[in-house]
Formats: C-alpha cells, sequence, structure tokens
C-alpha cells in the first residue's frame, strides 16, 4: 500500500510539475526579470534593509541601480550618503549629500546630513552653516 500511494504521489508531483512548465497561453505574458521594474521609493526600502543588515555594499549597489535610471533624483544620493555615514566612509558620504543638496538646494535632510557629517568630521563651522540654512527654510519649525 505505501508504495502504491508513494508511486502515485511522485507521478502526481511530476504532472504537477510538466503542466508547470508549459508555455504561457496565447494573451498571457511570461514574466521576465526586464519587465519587473520597481519603483525607486520600494527600492530605498529595500536598500534601507541591506543597509539595517550591515551590507553596506549591497546597499550601495542597489542605489546605483536607482542612480542610473535617474541620475536627478535626490532622495537616492542622500540615502547614499546616510549609507556610506554609517558604513564610515565619510569621503564618499560627503559626496553623496553635495550631491543631492546640488540637485535640489533646498533638500533639508540632505543639508542635515552634511550638518551631521560635519560634525563629526569636527568641521564644526561648516556644520553650522548647514544647519542655519535649514533653518531658513523651516522657520516656524519648533525643533530647529
Amino acid at each position: 500500500m505505501i508504495k502504491i500511494f508513494s508511486f502515485n504521489t511522485f507521478i502526481t508531483c511530476v504532472c504537477l510539475f510538466l503542466v508547470g512548465c508549459g508555455e504561457p497561453k496565447n494573451g498571457e505574458k511570461k514574466a521576465s526579470a526586464s519587465s519587473h521594474v520597481q519603483a525607486p521609493a520600494e527600492l530605498i526600502k529595500h536598500a534601507i534593509s541591506r543597509q539595517e543588515a550591515g551590507a553596506y555594499d549591497e546597499a550601495i549597489d542597489i542605489l546605483d541601480q536607482i542612480l542610473r535610471a535617474n541620475s536627478q533624483y535626490a532622495p537616492g544620493y542622500y540615502q547614499k550618503g546616510l549609507v556610506y555615514e554609517e558604513w564610515d566612509k565619510r569621503q564618499e558620504a560627503l559626496k553623496a549629500y553635495k550631491k543631492a543638496v546640488e540637485i535640489n538646494p533646498t533638500y533639508d535632510d540632505a543639508r542635515l546630513g552634511l550638518a551631521s557629517l560635519f560634525g563629526k568630521s569636527i568641521l564644526n563651522d561648516l556644520a553650522v552653516e548647514q544647519l542655519l540654512k535649514v533653518a531658513e527654510t523651516r522657520r516656524n519649525d519648533p525643533k530647529l
């Protein structure tokens, strides 16, 4: 009885496998890697999860993928700055934050990233300069 059950189970599995491997029917599209393009915000979330896991190089690769698609996407450079800063690669972080601010001069988060980086580098004058620029855009913010 067990041999018959095992044989029947095996045949059923093989049949299901073969049916699943068939070509798509007319009108159905077969999914491909190139047809599955994620939005930049979703990719940034994925990069953040890789960063939190300590896989900084993977996070940077994901962010570079975003920036290859849109070299003017300031949040991509900002996130890249955060990854590099946490990874203690200050020159790379500085370059990324500056690029984000170059693209969007009113990008306060990128300016705060610069201020944080300058503060860690004991460049307090530059840190204060960035904080003052943020304060100009957030005049009514009680946190500042």
